[in-house]
């Protein structure tokens, strides 16, 4: 059975409400297996964050190595954003084409 989450992907979390208006949710409609895959991407995505922002400080001249992570974690937003376009409302998919971040296959 789907049901309708919001994900906000700056915040790193799904709700199945708004939670406050800090942050920028697009709203989901998903069965269990596409909320699983939504929260694994979300993860990956953070971890990937957090592992870039800690190589630039602790190797700041290794640019290759922080080059290859800043690609991975684009690619792994980009998949993330793509998953939220597909399972997303018609509002949600007017809101993410508007932010010009997928191809223009979207």
């Amino acid at each position: 059975m789907k049901e309708t989450y919001y994900i906000s992907i700056e915040a790193g979390r799904i709700d199945k409400e708004k939670i406050g208006v800090d942050h920028t949710y697009f709203e989901v409609i998903v069965d269990g297996k596409e909320l699983y895959d939504l929260e694994y991407l979300l993860y990956q995505a953070s971890a990937m964050d957090k592992d870039a922002a800690k190589s630039m400080v602790e190797k700041p001249l290794s640019e290759k190595s922080i080059d290859n992570k800043r690609d991975s974690f684009q690619k792994t937003l980009e998949e993330l954003y793509r998953k939220v376009y597909e399972l997303g409302t018609e509002e949600t998919k007017s809101n993410i084409r508007s932010l010009g971040i997928l191809n223009e296959e979207t």
